[in-house]
């Protein structure tokens, strides 16, 4: 056919008219081919997905039995690190004549997940959070402005938020403890031997910060309250409607028809005034808090009365030893599936990258943080949609701390293997692409409070990040 190469109907690759004969023969969609390739992104993809909510769940119950401010400061950034630390190290394991191709992939994971968490996840998350601005400030639950008017509505966040940003910035400039040698180094042919203690100091800077942050989060209480706050929320506001209705307790055996006389009386009625008032005022309380909550004849869901027993032993009656062990069955069952299926899902994405001819840093720059990252933006989304500042403000946190914690533990993990390997650190653009977009978004995010056209100059950051690296290339850089 005079072609060097093409493609058959099943997606294989045949070269010079030869056909691997062991991937013809295989049932399911081998490493071999186009097709299989993107079947298999897409399982794997699924199957880590699947192991990051299987961690997040079992965090999110510690925080029933343990201290929210340990639980929400340091177990849940770090354990939400896990799929991305995972794939990085399964990138700088391969084959010594293919890990400088498959570290690309640890970049690409650790770039697109910093970029698309700072970029898409923020933008849509304001643009799903939007309010009206008046004096300077979004009002919340307000949303009378059109579509069209993005001058006058945006977002607010409490004024511990841009110093998460500010925070953020100043971690990221770990990535220059191996960039600024490799400048140096970039015309020599095997830098790797003099790179690796530069990664090992590096290393060093970044679990001292990553202590650091995490003892400065826990010891944060304002932190510390909204990111327990998603978890205890419902709880309190029902706790708040319940302890009002209290006082509208009457002696057992004293039904509503008895009631009626008694409230009928004039004299009775001046007495219960005040009670009868407060009772008016509890249930604007439980209806703003839970508006599609049954009312019973007090206005509040008994099946969504915080008992004492419940109190005592947490969630749904369990002991606390019952919900400390399903944590971390929880916790080690999503650790060991991302651990397992990350190697393959990293060879999945080196070789649908070798038969498209594209560099693999661009395959996981997208697919990885769709893998690892799906569900904190899912979770953005429909936390920042409540329109409330505290709501924003929780959500641009955990961004923020997102990626910090990919600039301290990520990277960490990522400069002890280069220092073990000895590999050439050659992804000068990946860095620029990287450091523009942290400190990009977070000069924006010292602002308390952002228009809504903001949101879509910092979702289009996503692309303008991806294109620095091609052109960083083009003029030069390694």
């Amino acid at each position: 056919m005079g072609l060097s190469h093409y493609w058959d109907i099943f997606g294989h690759h045949i070269e010079h008219g030869v056909v691997d004969a062991d991937c013809l023969n295989d049932i399911f969609p081998c490493a071999g081919s186009l097709i299989g390739n993107v079947l298999l992104m897409c399982i794997y993809g699924f199957i880590l997905g699947k192991g990051s909510k299987l961690i997040a769940d079992g965090a999110e119950l510690l925080l029933n039995v343990a201290n929210p401010s340990l639980v929400g400061g340091f177990v849940l950034p770090v354990l939400g690190a896990v799929p991305d630390a995972a794939i990085i190290v399964a990138s700088c394991l391969g084959d010594p004549s293919e890990i400088q191709q498959q570290i690309s992939v640890g970049v690409g994971t650790l770039a697109g997940s910093t970029i698309m968490l700072l970029t898409v996840s923020y933008g849509a998350s304001m643009l799903c959070g939007r309010c009206d601005i008046v004096h300077g400030r979004a009002v919340d639950k307000t949303n009378t402005r059109p579509w069209w008017d993005v001058i006058r509505s945006g977002t607010s966040v409490d004024p511990d938020v841009p110093i998460n940003a500010w925070i953020m910035i100043g971690v990221s400039l770990l990535y220059a403890i191996i960039q600024i040698p490799a400048f140096f180094y970039m015309n020599s042919r095997d830098p790797g031997p003099h790179e690796r203690w530069f990664a090992a100091a590096g290393a060093v800077m970044c679990f001292i910060v990553l202590l650091g942050y995490s003892t400065y989060c826990v010891c944060n209480s304002t932190m510390q309250n909204r990111k327990a706050a998603k978890a205890k929320q419902r709880f309190l506001k029902r706790r708040t409607a319940h302890a009002f209705l209290e006082l509208l307790q009457k002696p057992e055996g004293t039904s509503n028809e008895e009631e009626k006389p008694l409230l009928a009386d004039p004299e009775a009625q001046e007495e219960e005034k005040p009670v009868v008032d407060m009772a008016k005022f509890a249930r604007r309380i439980k209806l703003k808090a839970s508006e599609a909550v049954d009312r019973n004849k007090y206005g509040i869901d008994k099946k969504q009365e915080p008992e004492e027993e419940e109190e005592e032993t947490g969630v749904e009656g369990w002991p606390k030893w019952r919900i400390l062990g399903m944590s971390f069955l929880l916790m080690f069952i999503g650790t060991a599936v991302v651990t397992i299926f990350s190697d393959p899902m990293v060879d999945a994405m080196s070789n649908f990258s070798t038969i498209v001819g594209i560099s693999p840093f661009y395959v996981a720059f997208v697919v990885s943080p769709l893998a690892s990252n799906a569900s904190e933006l899912i979770s953005a989304l429909i936390f920042s949609s409540k329109k409330m500042r505290t709501n924003m403000s929780l959500t641009i946190s955990a961004l923020y701390g997102a990626a910090t914690m990919n600039a301290t533990l990520c990277l960490g993990i990522f400069y002890v293997l280069i220092a073990i390997r000895e590999v050439s650190w050659r992804f000068s653009g990946q860095v620029v692409a990287i450091l523009l977009c942290v400190v990009v978004i977070g000069i924006l995010g010292s602002f308390k409070t952002q228009r809504t056209f903001l949101a879509f100059f910092i979702i289009g950051m996503y692309p303008i990040c991806l294109a620095v690296v091609p052109i960083a290339k083009f003029i030069g850089l390694r």
